[in-house]
């Protein structure tokens, strides 16, 4: 085999191999538990020195390969070169004789292909964001439809999903009003900015989609039917990028090589939208940027903020893994937030972490619990605590006013149903096993399915009684669904 296909061949098995632990971690503390043991010696920057390494290997190849379609080419300038001559000597040769113009020739020549083939396909088309969200719509949208009809090879009907806007309520009596979504998204601000100096550790701020408004405090927000094109954003694409967890662009997961690598092999599930703000109002009604040539270079080296005419979402993880930020934000008196993060030692990272976001940005403290639940902890609940949003820290209220907030957290005690502790038993590893198991699985069986669905049942049924006259109400509730960047609902 040439040497410029062994580079290519080993520069692009280490890269589908760095994708592949880009997509199965956020972080470089995640991606130590699901590698290697030799990884977790080498520390948390492995994955950046493989992406190095692949990115490297790449360039060798590319470089490799041009070197070699351009020997003995007369008309670049390049002599017959003795038979003797080492590689070495042949590269140098061919780099010393070639002509400056042919180099100028074949860069114009690839910027001027990539620029047409992107402006023709779009920076949104091809990625894993379509058939995630594809999966999406028929597992859970065309499964709650009674008559379907469904294309003959693919299984999918375009009516399973909606548009958003379809949900609003605002012409709907208030007794007979369901539960109003907000989805947790994250803008992504990975470029280094002045303005606010938290973007330099978080990379990201929390993007919202309603029924009424898509957007984000301090960028802005437009009417959501509006907001893309034909009846604006539709109900899918809102929650398969909040679930977009694997991105090159991933708050502040993000990593400067592994970037580049998981943009070059495309694995990608965020979406590029316009600019909610000022920036973008000329293009609300675009899907995507009209040429997608500085968008993906944008997306491959990091640079993605939010001052230009489109922005990139990812999954609300990447800022705020619980969706609670956005809730506090609107005053919501009473948040029920279920905690289904993969949590085995029962940290609470997550949620501390957005606690101290909310702190810092809405002048807002929760006050919670000094000893949380977990194992070999004694705590009033076992599978719940409660916290209060003390609004009038900001707003000047009184006591009476501020808001109560509901963590339920999932977990086994011994009182499950004998099915459900025999799943878990035999589901995994101790760092790996229900109900903790990772998001990299996306493909739940029947068992594993209704053992969460039992559990999550059994957990609202311990925290609160059977007892409904029990159960958290009161006026601008909240309840938040947190499941990897879930949607609050």
């Amino acid at each position: 085999m040439p040497p410029a296909a062994q580079v290519g061949a080993a520069g692009g098995i280490l890269g589908l191999l760095t994708s592949a632990l880009g997509y199965w971690g956020k972080n470089s503390d995640t991606l130590k538990r699901h590698a290697s043991s030799v990884m977790r010696v080498a520390g948390k920057h492995t994955l950046d020195l493989m992406a190095t390494v692949v990115v490297a290997s790449v360039l060798l190849g590319v470089i490799l390969s041009i070197n070699g379609a351009l020997q003995n080419c007369e008309a670049c300038g390049v002599s017959a070169q003795p038979p003797a001559t080492t590689r070495a000597e042949s590269y140098l040769h061919v780099l010393q004789t070639t002509h400056w113009w042919v180099a100028l020739i074949g860069v114009s020549a690839c910027l001027a292909f990539a620029w047409v083939v992107s402006a023709l396909i779009g920076a949104n088309t091809f990625s894993l964001h379509g058939m995630y969200g594809n999966r999406l719509v028929r597992a859970y949208l065309g499964a709650a439809r009674a008559r379907r009809s469904p294309h003959w090879f693919t299984g999918f009907d375009p009516e399973d999903n909606i548009d958003l806007a379809a949900l609003a309520q605002d012409q709907v009596a208030p007794d007979k009003r369901r539960l109003f979504p907000v989805i947790n998204i994250a803008l992504n601000l990975v470029k280094p900015s002045t303005r606010r100096l938290s973007w330099q550790q978080r990379k990201a701020c929390s993007f919202t989609a309603t029924p009424l408004h898509c957007g984000a405090d301090g960028v802005g927000f437009t009417k959501t039917a509006e907001y893309g094109a034909g009846g604006g954003m539709s109900l899918a694409r809102a929650f398969t990028i909040s679930g977009a967890a694997a991105s090159p662009n991933m708050g502040y997961h993000s990593s400067p090589m592994v970037t580049l690598v998981m943009t070059l092999f495309n694995v990608r599930l965020g979406w590029w939208l316009p600019n909610p703000g000022p920036a973008g109002h000329k293009y609300w009604r675009r899907n995507g940027p009209s040429v997608g040539f500085w968008a993906m270079l944008s997306e491959a080296l990091g640079t993605t903020t939010d001052d230009r005419p489109t922005v990139y979402l990812s999954d609300g993880g990447h800022f705020d893994n619980h969706g609670l930020y956005e809730m506090v934000r609107r005053r919501c008196h009473r948040i029920v937030l279920v905690d289904c993060t993969a949590d085995p030692q029962f940290d609470y990272a997550d949620l501390l972490s957005t606690v101290r976001k909310i702190r810092i940005d809405l002048g807002i403290s929760i006050d919670l619990p000094s000893v949380l639940p977990g194992p070999e902890r004694d705590t009033p609940h076992a599978r719940m605590l409660v916290g209060t949003i003390r609004y009038s820290d900001r707003d000047g209220c009184a006591e009476s006013e501020n808001g109560t907030l509901h963590v339920l957290k999932p977990r086994l005690l011994g009182d499950e149903p004998p099915d459900v502790l025999h799943y878990a038993k035999a589901s995994g590893t101790a760092k790996n096993s229900f109900p903790h198991q990772s998001t990299i699985d996306q493909f739940f069986d029947e068992d594993q399915f209704e053992s969460y669905r039992m559990l999550g049942l059994l957990t609202a049924q311990r925290s609160f009684g059977n007892d409904h006259r029990l159960w958290p109400s009161g006026r601008a509730s909240g309840h938040v669904d947190t499941t990897e960047g879930a949607s609050p609902q």
